[in-house]
C-alpha cells in the first residue's frame, strides 16, 4: 500500500470535494447578466435619445419649411424659425452638419441648415435640419465607452399642387366672406368649385335671395348658410385651413418716374405703355389698348365706357405674349396698412384682357400690403372677356350684372371677401391652368 503523505491527501480531497461549486458558476452568471443588462440598459437610453433628436430634427424643419419658398436672400426667416424650434425641444447647441444634396439641383446652406431647389424658378422649396450630440451612458463607462453619437437628419418640402378651385375667399374670420345673393346664377363648370376659409361657425358661405351657386365642391373652413329660395350644394365637413395660394410670388416693384399729363381717355383711341400711373386712370368712352407688361395703378382705375383691351395687334385674339397685369397700390408703395383706391369697371364699358404669364398669369393685383376697405368692382357686360387671375387677398371683388347678361369668366378669384350678385347668369369655365394652386408642406424623409 502507498503511504501517501498529509499534503498529498489534502490536496486529493481538495480535487474530490464539489462543495462551492454553484456559488462560483452563480457568481460567474451573475455578472453576464449584470453586463448584458447594462449594455440593454444604455442601448435603451441611447435609442431613446435618437428618437428624441429625430423629433427634434422634424419640428425644425417643419418649422422652417413655413418660411419657404423663398429665393437666396430670404432664407433667413426659416434659418431663425428652425432654431427657435431646437432651443424650445432642447437642442439649441445640437444643430450639425447636413449631407449635401447628390441630386444636382442648386443648393444653399445657411448657418449649417441646408436648402435646395429642383425647379427651375430660384425658389428654395426644401430644407433639411441635422441634429447630433454625443449621449453618455451609465454602465457602459465601466468599459471605457463614455458616450455614443446619437444623430437624426429631417427634410421638408413646400408642395404646390393643383386645386379645383375657381373662387377663394381668404378672409380668416368675417362672415358673408363668400356671398352670393340677388337673382345672379353663378356655374363653376367641369367639377371646379369654390372655397371659403373664414372660420364663421354659421354664414362663412351665405347664398341668398333667389340665388343660385352651382359648382362641384363648396369648401368651406366653417359654416355655410342658405338664406331665402337660394339655392347650392351644400358644404362638406370642415376643411382645412389654406394658406395663400400666391404668398411666395414677389409683388412688382414700382420704379421709374410717373407718366406725364392726367390719364383720363374720352373719345378717339389711345395706346397705353408699362409704367407708374400716378393719377387715376380712366376710360370714358374711348378705345384704349394696354401693351404687354406692368401697370402700377397708385390712384386706382375706373372704366365706365368705351373699350379697355389687351389686343395689341388689334386681331381680336388675345394672344399668349399680349398679357398684361393692373397692379393697385397707393402712392406710396408698398402700401403697409394703408387703403388704396378702388378698381372699377361700369356695365357700359368693354374690357378685353389677359393675364401677364411671369405673374402667374395675373391680371389684376391689389398690393398684399393694404389695409382693409379696398374693392375690385366688375360690372359685366356679354362682351367682355377676361381670360387670368385676380389676385386681392387683402380687398373685396365685387361682380354683379344686369338681367339677360351672360358673364362668361375665363378667371379664377383670390380675394380677402367675394360678393357675387345683380341679376346676371356667370358662368365660370374651370381651368386649371388658372386654378389657385394649393400650397402643402410635408416631411418627405
Amino acid at each position: 500500500m502507498i503511504n501517501r503523505s498529509p499534503v498529498l491527501r489534502l490536496i486529493a480531497n481538495l480535487h474530490r470535494d464539489r462543495r462551492g461549486q454553484m456559488a462560483i458558476l452563480f457568481v460567474l452568471t451573475l455578472l453576464v447578466v449584470f453586463i448584458l443588462f447594462a449594455l440593454a440598459f444604455d442601448a435603451g437610453l441611447w435609442y431613446f435619445d435618437h428618437r428624441t433628436a429625430q423629433n427634434q430634427a422634424d419640428a425644425a424643419a417643419l418649422a422652417a419649411v413655413q418660411d419657404l419658398p423663398a429665393d437666396a436672400d430670404h432664407l433667413g426667416p426659416a434659418t431663425d424659425h428652425a432654431k427657435q424650434w431646437l432651443t424650445r425641444n432642447g437642442a439649441a447647441d445640437d444643430l450639425a452638419d447636413c449631407p449635401l444634396p447628390s441630386n444636382g439641383c442648386p443648393y444653399r446652406v445657411d448657418d449649417r441648415i441646408v436648402y435646395w431647389y429642383c425647379s427651375g424658378d430660384g425658389k428654395f422649396d426644401t430644407v433639411r435640419v441635422c441634429v447630433g450630440r454625443d449621449s453618455p451612458g451609465i454602465f457602459a463607462a465601466l468599459s471605457g465607452i463614455d458616450a455614443v453619437r446619437v444623430s437624426a437628419a429631417a427634410t421638408a418640402k413646400v408642395i404646390k399642387e393643383p386645386s379645383t378651385y375657381a373662387l377663394m375667399s381668404m378672409n380668416e374670420h368675417d362672415c358673408k366672406s363668400f356671398l352670393v345673393q340677388g337673382n345672379v346664377d353663378v356655374t363653376v363648370t367641369e367639377g371646379g368649385g369654390s372655397y371659403t376659409r373664414s372660420d364663421c361657425a354659421d354664414n362663412a358661405l351665405q347664398v341668398g335671395g333667389s340665388a343660385t351657386l352651382t359648382t362641384g365642391v363648396n369648401d368651406v373652413v366653417g359654416g355655410a348658410d342658405i338664406v331665402g329660395g337660394a339655392d347650392m350644394e351644400p358644404p362638406a365637413t370642415p376643411q382645412d385651413y389654406l394658406d395663400d395660394p400666391y404668398g411666395d410670388l414677389d409683388q412688382p416693384t414700382v420704379s421709374g418716374a410717373c407718366f406725364d399729363g392726367e390719364y383720363k381717355y374720352t373719345t378717339g383711341t389711345a395706346e397705353l405703355w408699362p409704367g407708374r400711373y400716378c393719377d387715376t386712370l380712366e376710360v370714358n368712352g374711348a378705345v384704349v389698348t394696354f401693351n404687354p407688361g406692368v401697370y402700377v395703378l397708385e390712384h386706382g382705375l375706373k372704366v365706365t365706357g368705351g373699350t379697355f383691351t389687351s389686343d395689341a395687334d388689334g386681331d381680336g385674339v388675345l394672344d399668349d405674349d399680349e398679357g398684361v397685369l393692373l397692379y393697385n397700390t397707393c402712392p406710396t408703395s408698398p402700401c403697409n396698412g394703408s387703403q388704396p383706391d378702388d378698381i372699377e369697371k361700369g356695365g357700359n364699358a368693354i374690357i378685353k384682357v389677359k393675364g401677364l404669364p411671369e405673374y402667374d398669369n395675373i391680371v389684376i393685383w391689389v398690393d398684399r400690403t393694404a389695409g382693409d376697405g379696398s374693392q375690385v368692382k366688375l360690372v359685366g357686360g356679354a362682351d367682355d372677356y377676361l381670360a387670368g387671375r385676380i389676385y386681392a387677398i387683402t380687398a373685396k371683388v365685387d361682380i354683379s350684372g344686369s338681367p339677360g347678361v351672360v358673364l362668361t369668366l375665363n378667371m379664377s378669384i383670390v380675394a380677402d371677401t367675394i360678393e357675387l350678385h345683380g341679376d346676371a347668369t356667370i358662368d365660370i369655365p374651370f381651368d386649371p391652368l388658372l386654378a389657385p394652386p394649393i400650397w402643402r408642406m410635408a416631411l418627405i424623409e
